[in-house]
């Protein structure tokens, strides 16, 4: 960020930079409610009380200016509309899915080979869409997703199967998800969700 804005001071209307800036700025403002006890705290439990105002702020404002400066939509100017489209959501209930998903879909006419866009893309479709049809994607999808992504992979076929209700599958997934996980911050993470379950079923 420090970076970038002294490329800003140099360049204060270039889109780029501005893009680059807002999305930093709107992932920076929710930090303070992203973990809590060593594990990440997954976006619809986050207080948004804790996200940082003034960061927001900041994020639309260069946002602002990346729109009136680009002259075609790139990667960094759509990630930071998908995070401001968060960032402005009252609850998590309340946010637009489809217009985040219509946005992943924009970013994946940028990037048609990147497996993470895509999985961004079926976990906000998880809200509006047919799960089935989610799952079945996400099936075919399993050889492509190399050991890199194979924790993000595993967690969301597992959100889609909790969003079924189909507990042991979704267990199933989170356990394999579990193998992947880079740390202990991401174990906690998972290692919630299927006690979550698991008291759902007790």
């Amino acid at each position: 960020m420090r970076l970038a804005t002294l490329v800003h001071r140099r360049q204060p209307d270039n889109g780029k930079t501005n893009s680059l800036l807002a999305m930093m700025f709107f992932h920076s403002s929710r930090f303070p409610a992203r973990t809590a006890g060593d594990s990440w705290i997954s976006l619809e439990l986050q207080d948004r009380s804790l996200w940082n105002s003034e960061l927001i702020s900041a994020g639309f404002r260069h946002l602002r200016i990346a729109k009136n400066n680009l002259s075609f939509l790139d990667k960094y100017y759509i990630e930071a509309v998908i995070s401001s489209v968060h960032c402005s959501s009252e609850t998590y209930e309340k946010t637009d899915w489809k217009l985040i998903t219509y946005l992943y879909r924009q970013l994946e006419h940028l990037e048609p080979y990147s497996i993470s866009v895509t999985l961004n893309r079926i976990l906000a479709e998880s809200h509006h869409q047919d799960l089935t049809g989610l799952l079945r994607e996400l099936n075919r999808m399993e050889e492509q997703v190399g050991s890199e992504l194979a924790f993000f992979y595993y967690a969301a076929r597992a959100h889609c199967y909790a969003k079924l209700e189909s507990w042991n599958l979704a267990v199933e997934n989170y356990q394999r998800s579990l193998v992947y996980a880079k740390n202990k911050t991401d174990c906690n993470f998972i290692n919630r969700k299927i006690e979550l379950i698991s008291s759902c079923n007790d």
